[in-house]
């Protein structure tokens, strides 16, 4: 039978610390409205954002992802000062100016760039297991803001390679998919929670999720069932 595992979370990006007696919810912000995107993400109760500077099927050139991420970070920097600020991106130039306008965590493949970066501004990172956490580690990176995350298909091996991941003392970050609110997609949101929640369990500190408001109200659940945290309403209810 396995140990028993807190919700609880401590990490730290940039310097600011991340306390919360339940795993994260990264707000994942795709499309072109960004603002409005932030705001809604923010009043679910999203923890941090991931702004993609290149939209999910779109092409940009170098100045038209400048042109979406660097006002947006300082928009947020302006407008939710407690809010942690993601970036995707793949071009250092990108990570470079997003930092300087305030992000706090960097997101993409663990390339030499991207980590000199990280390592100058001391933000957190999102990288793969293994050699590429390892390898940003030792580039600089904070460890205490590398957040690991693994292909998240659902199967008999993703609750074991979470709980791996934990006792090695790499906070997993889990991508929740086939949740978007799109028409025909919402019958999967049942099956997505049962992921976040069972992951969760084994020990996940952080998911990205469109869902922000659902899936933090199962993490919320499932660390009061932990005993991490006391339930929002306490209720009996007899048949």
């Amino acid at each position: 039978m396995s140990a028993v595992r807190s919700a609880a979370v401590d990490l730290v990006f940039r310097g600011r610390r991340v306390i919360r007696d339940r795993a994260l919810v990264l707000a994942g912000i795709d499309g072109p409205d960004v603002r409005a995107a932030i705001g809604r993400a923010v009043a679910e109760g999203a923890d941090l954002i991931d702004l993609r500077g290149v939209p999910v099927g779109a092409d940009s050139t170098l100045e038209e992802e400048l042109d979406r991420v660097v006002p947006a970070v300082e928009w947020v920097r302006e407008t939710h000062p407690g809010l942690v600020i993601g970036v995707t991106t793949a071009r250092p130039e990108v990570a470079g100016r997003a930092c300087r306008a305030g992000a706090h965590l960097l997101s993409d493949r663990p390339d030499a760039a991207l980590l000199e970066v990280a390592a100058e501004f001391g933000t957190g990172y999102v990288c793969a297991p293994g050699e590429p956490a390892e390898r940003a580690a030792a580039r600089g990176v904070p460890r205490a803001g590398i957040l690991v995350a693994p292909a998240f298909d659902p199967g008999p091996e993703l609750l074991g390679q979470v709980r791996a991941l934990a006792d090695s003392d790499w906070p997993v970050l889990g991508t929740l998919s086939g949740e978007a609110s799109d028409a025909g997609v919402d019958d999967r949101l049942a099956g997505t929670l049962a992921v976040a929640a069972l992951a969760a369990r084994a020990g996940a500190a952080a998911f990205r999720t469109h869902r922000v408001r659902e899936v933090r109200h199962v993490l919320e659940m499932v660390a009061s069932i932990a005993g991490d945290r006391p339930p929002s309403r306490a209720e009996r209810w007899l048949a």
